[in-house]
């Protein structure tokens, strides 16, 4: 089969290398919806007694939990004149689309508990449409922070559930570009240094950046059907990175090798799809079903890695097998242009990693002790890890 492939492959190289593109163009330019479409939530098991007494109490005796907290600092006593203030912020605020009810300090009884100690603060509480989805309840907590951070003199702090929610969401997208900045100018550089071109270096990182702008196509597809969390990003970056460029080595390296001893680039990429690529297939296959298996979790923030890690090592492994192996028929021996010092030629059996793996195997109990000591020292502090989800904590100070 894979044989078969190779020689498909290098015969309608051009064919396969459009389609790619085109997919890559259609992925990139639809993925930003990726972000307004995944949620912060998904923390619940919707049949877990919790949420139903949650739903009961809504239904039934009509009680909403608040959305947001609002901290309302006048940066003086709170006298009779703030209040009027305050109660032309609650009649605005309540004008908003979406909000159905602002209950202040003031409204409240004056409660010590819902003022600050100095007496120069106080709460406020916005409940919103509770049949709005995440994504309109995000928007209207940035709405709200953009126009009443500061309203006539006050200074206004958002917290609870929703604006917490809201600014992870936004942080993330943000995490996201830095990380990607920061990442690949880093990866191409030990590219560079492992393949001693550019041409050859740059291959992989193409794969892994193409992984990712699949994957979030795939997470806007599926986040408009259905729940999907916004952490499933992390996992999108990261894989997609990771096994772009991991199983794009395996290719890149294998077909350089073969040219090196002497086959054409017909006969490379045949070679290199029968050998690397048939051990990437399986390799992807397994990576893939083993992240399908939490799908069966009814909290989406779970069911959401299923979704992004199994199209992360689709898109990755697809790549790697059909589009990278047509890249390299294009290319040629031009894998080696552009190269900073000549590659190195193939070590054989006297290598490095040859004599380590002779090593490994003349002492096989020793090593495996050192292994899994080493493994046990670097795993021991998740002994002392408390797991819990996400709030305020997880956000910048």
């Amino acid at each position: 089969m894979f044989t078969i492939l190779g020689h498909f492959l290098v015969r309608r190289r051009k064919a396969v290398l459009a389609v790619s593109a085109l997919g890559l163009v259609v992925a990139i330019v639809l993925s930003g919806g990726a972000f307004s479409v995944l949620q912060g939530g998904g923390f619940d098991d919707p049949n877990s007694e919790s949420v139903r007494a949650e739903e009961l109490l809504e239904s039934e005796l009509g009680v909403i939990d608040p959305a947001a907290v609002l901290v309302i600092d006048a940066g003086t006593e709170l006298d009779g004149s703030v209040e009027a203030t305050i109660s032309q912020l609650d009649t605005s605020i309540s004008a908003t689309p979406g909000v159905i009810d602002v209950s202040t300090w003031w409204e409240l009884g004056r409660p010590d508990a819902l003022r600050s100690i100095d007496g120069e603060a106080a709460l406020a509480f916005v409940t919103v449409d509770p049949s709005l989805s995440d994504d309109d309840v995000d928007q209207i907590m940035y709405d709200l922070r953009d126009t009443y951070a500061e309203y006539e003199g006050l200074e206004i702090g958002f917290a609870g559930g929703a604006p917490v929610f809201a600014g992870v969401n936004e942080q993330v997208a943000d995490d996201l570009a830095i990380a990607q900045l920061i990442a690949i100018p880093i990866t191409l550089v030990l590219l560079l240094v492992i393949f001693r071109g550019l041409v050859a270096a740059s291959f992989p990182l193409l794969i892994g950046v193409a992984s990712i702008f699949g994957t979030l196509f795939v997470l806007f597809v599926i986040g408009s059907i259905t729940d999907v969390s916004i952490y499933a990003i992390n996992l999108t970056t990261a894989l997609g990175l990771g096994l772009g460029i991991d199983f794009s080595l395996f290719m890149v390296s294998r077909f350089r090798e073969e040219l090196g001893n002497g086959l054409s680039v017909e006969e490379a990429v045949v070679r290199t799809v029968e050998t690397s690529g048939r051990t990437i297939t399986f390799s992807g296959m397994t990576t893939m079903l083993s992240l399908t298996a939490l799908v069966v979790f009814p909290l989406y923030f779970l069911r959401s890695f299923a979704y992004a890690g199994a199209a992360t090592v689709a898109l990755a492994t697809a790549a790697a097998v059909i589009t990278l192996p047509a890249l390299l028929a294009v290319t040629g021996h031009r894998i080696n242009s552009l190269a900073i010092r000549k590659p190195a030629a193939p070590a054989g059996e006297n290598g490095r990693l040859a004599r380590l793996a002779r090593g490994v195997m003349k002492r096989p109990a020793s090593v495996t002790i050192a292994v899994v000591a080493l493994l046990l020292l670097v795993g021991a502090p998740f002994l002392r890890a408390e797991f819990g989800t996400p709030d305020h904590r997880v956000l910048p100070e």
